[in-house]
């Protein structure tokens, strides 16, 4: 192989530095081959100790790369990611619990003279320090290689980083011109399906603390990906053939529109360039109440998901901060701005007008590991059960029995359901008495007299919390019925 002087090395590292790990090309990679140890690092395997300081050590400065099959003077020898996995997922199980928090990279398998080197792009990170687990250190990269931190000065610096880069990502979360756009409430409900008598937003709004290179390109570059995401989407919310979407090109962004005829109810996805995904579901309800748990199975997971996955998209991989807004308009006079929501144990109402809506935060890792993002949407939800006074839904509050079939409650077997429900709804305090006397003679019609037991499903949780089901189970518990039937009469 060439060589390459050092100027010229420097000048192409920078170049370099602005590509895309996507688009690097072979002559990128031989110069980062042949350019020695100042910002590339070159490994001809995992070594003993694994690859955790190293990582570490290049996320926590200014960022590096890491070049798998090329031994330390520069020949390509390979290497092989074990078994079958792709290089991004076998790196990010490899540094597992062995880097706090997770670094933002990226991998990519190339091929040189015949054989496969795996190269490694650590972004410069916004949530340093970023600790080597296993021996507690923290690692800063230096000219030629990695160094512990060894002054109280250079940790402050680096443990101000986040504090700076939460602050920036929530600015940009709220005051990008296209997000502003995206949560600006709309008087303009619609054309109203026939006995409607309210309209919920559910919006999620998702940005990365450190935006990745060649984000925004990435991101932008397949607009018809975007749409098919949206059209999934509206599939959940009605016959999927009566979908209709629209795709709105901007100067920092896009965004697309959809609608089901077929219900009424909306979904939306904007992207805007600064790095922040927000998603939109509105519905329109009718008369009746939701289930809790399938708010979040059917509601709440898929549109964090579409986000997310959005955001994935666009290269991303770090923490995410994520934020979840409901807001609820009235369009009938008999009715306010309110979800009433229920547990098989309990019923409460959600208050969330448009000047005082429901917020709920938090944050996820991007890769995501399977089930992060359904278990941050049950967060959301036991917030939002509890905001709309279910309290029994509580972490840690002993469950009495199993699980029975819709129109029961869990009571001592020695209790009639049908005369306790009646019971219960004439005892309880007058917000809850109707709430209560309504589940039970809309739902134990529906269920039948017998005490159909749920098959399965419970996943050992004794709290007895409702989301201790999966989401199969918690269908049967509902009888198999959607989250919000469309009235009578919508097409």
């Amino acid at each position: 192989m060439a060589k390459v002087s050092t100027r010229a090395y420097a000048a192409s590292v920078s170049s370099i530095d602005r590509i895309p790990i996507a688009e690097l090309q072979d002559d990128h990679l031989r110069t980062l081959i042949a350019g020695g140890e100042t910002i590339a690092e070159r490994k001809a395997k995992v070594p003993a100790d694994g690859l955790a300081a190293t990582v570490a050590a290049f996320a926590n400065t200014a960022g590096g790369w890491i070049l798998l099959g090329v031994s330390n003077d520069g020949e390509v020898i390979g290497f092989s990611v074990p078994g079958r996995a792709e290089p991004q997922d076998w790196l990010r199980d490899h540094l597992r619990g062995d880097v706090d928090p997770m670094p933002p990279f990226r991998c990519r398998r190339m091929a040189v003279d015949g054989h496969d080197v795996v190269v490694v792009r650590v972004y410069a990170s916004e949530q340093t320090p970023h600790i080597v687990t296993q021996n507690g250190s923290i690692y800063v990269r230096e000219h030629g290689g990695k160094q512990p931190i060894r002054s109280q000065a250079a940790l402050l610096a680096l443990s101000v980083k986040p504090e700076q880069a939460i602050a920036d990502t929530i600015s940009r979360m709220t005051s990008l011109p296209l997000v502003a756009q995206a949560f600006a409430h709309r008087d303009d409900l619609g054309e109203p399906i026939p006995e409607q008598t309210r309209v919920s937003d559910w919006l999620v709004s998702v940005a990365p603390l450190a935006v990745p290179e060649g984000s925004r390109e990435k991101g932008l570059a397949s607009p018809a990906k975007l749409r098919e995401r949206v059209l999934e989407q509206l599939g959940r919310l009605g016959p999927p053939d009566r979908s209709w979407v629209q795709v709105r090109p901007h100067a920092t962004g896009v965004s697309i529109d959809g609608t089901n005829q077929g219900t009424g109810h909306g979904a939306h996805l904007m992207l805007d360039a600064g790095g922040v995904i927000v998603g939109r579901v509105r519905v329109r309800l009718t008369r009746g109440v939701w289930h809790v748990g399938t708010t979040a199975d059917e509601v709440i997971t898929p549109l964090l998901g579409l986000t997310l996955d959005t955001l994935s998209d666009c290269g991303v991989t770090s923490k995410v901060l994520a934020h979840l807004h409901i807001r609820i308009c009235a369009t009938a006079d008999e009715y306010g701005p309110v979800l009433s929501l229920q547990t098989h144990h309990e019923s409460g109402e959600l208050y969330a007008p448009p000047e005082n809506e429901m917020f709920c935060g938090g944050d996820i890792e991007l890769p995501a590991a399977e089930g992060d993002a359904s278990a941050l949407a049950e967060r959301w939800m036991r917030e939002i059960a509890r905001q709309a006074g279910i309290g029994w839904w509580e972490p840690g509050r002993p469950a009495e029995t199993t699980v029975r079939a819709p129109g029961f409650k869990d009571v001592p077997p020695s209790v009639p359901d049908g005369p306790f429900y009646a019971l219960a709804g004439l005892l309880a305090p007058p917000h809850r008495r109707l709430p209560l006397l309504n589940v039970f003679v809309q739902q134990a019609a529906q269920a039948g007299p017998s005490q159909r037991r749920v098959a399965g499903g419970v996943r050992g949780d004794a709290s007895g919390s409702y989301l201790a089901l999966d989401a199969a189970s918690r269908r049967q518990l509902h009888g198999g019925r959607q989250l919000h039937q469309p009235p009578r009469g919508a097409s």
